[in-house]
């Protein structure tokens, strides 16, 4: 019986308007995410990043030739950068309020004709990272990406998908033709969670796919294992948020 609650709320789902116009509103914003990333200064970032620290390994291989000392002295890299993550992607977050570098300068002193080092200082901010704006600014745009698309938009997909669950088979009067059946209520709020989460996996699986396969096709980026462990953390974070919004649609439509 449970599965025959589900076939039926899903098929209901897969005609629906409110389907097809989730199915092309978040495609098109997950398209729309992978060529900006693709397009954007990823790839920039990267070689950029590796210039630095092949330029920082130059400084360090000098201080050897130049005597243990010296070595000691400036054991440490000067700058410590940030690396780009190849996931930027899937959540931007504030990583352009974080300055691209981090400065370890070396602690010199002389007390009494004698010089003093400490070659291990406290970390502080280089407020002159290239990729540091205000946090002004970044309240004023907000980043296309798989947190907003799914976190906002998706979201509220789900609530347009149950809201009207309960109320709506009511108001049609199938609802009575269903607990005529003897069915449990338990079973047929199940039933509908399930179809409702089926439904939204559907389209946001089908978006997932279609991103990875541009930003895979069209870019130098390569997603290794850690990254694919993300990837599915990620999803499996999404569904669990989805069916938060699923559940309190129910609950919404109930209470109606």
């Amino acid at each position: 019986m449970l599965a025959a609650i589900v076939k039926r709320e899903l098929i209901d789902h897969l005609i629906s308007l409110r389907f097809g116009l989730a199915l092309v509103l978040i495609v098109g914003l997950m398209v729309l995410n992978a060529l900006g990333f693709v397009g954007g200064s990823y790839e920039f970032r990267r070689d950029h990043y590796l210039q630095q620290v092949q330029a920082e390994q130059e400084v360090g291989r000098s201080n050897a030739q130049r005597g243990l000392w010296k070595l000691i002295l400036h054991s440490g890299q000067k700058y410590i950068y940030k690396k780009p993550s190849p996931l930027m992607f899937c959540a931007v977050g504030a990583n352009d309020a974080l300055p691209e570098r981090l400065w370890t300068p070396s602690w010199q002193a002389e007390y009494g004709g004698t010089k003093f080092y400490d070659p291990f200082p406290l970390i502080y901010w280089d407020i002159n990272g290239i990729w540091a704006p205000k946090a002004s600014q970044l309240m004023k745009s907000r980043a296309i990406d798989w947190v907003f698309i799914i976190g906002s938009l998706l979201s509220l997909m789900a609530l347009l998908f149950t809201f009207d669950a309960f109320i709506g088979e009511k108001e049609r009067g199938t609802l009575k033709l269903v607990m005529a059946q003897s069915i449990p209520r338990h079973t047929l709020l199940l039933g509908k969670f399930l179809g409702a989460m089926l439904a939204l996996a559907i389209v946001l699986g089908l978006a997932i796919v279609v991103n990875l396969l541009i930003v895979i096709a069209l870019s130098q980026i390569n997603l290794g294992l850690v990254e694919a462990g993300r990837l599915l953390g990620m999803v499996g974070l999404a569904l669990l948020y989805l069916a938060c919004f699923v559940g309190l649609g129910l609950w919404v439509s109930i209470r109606s």
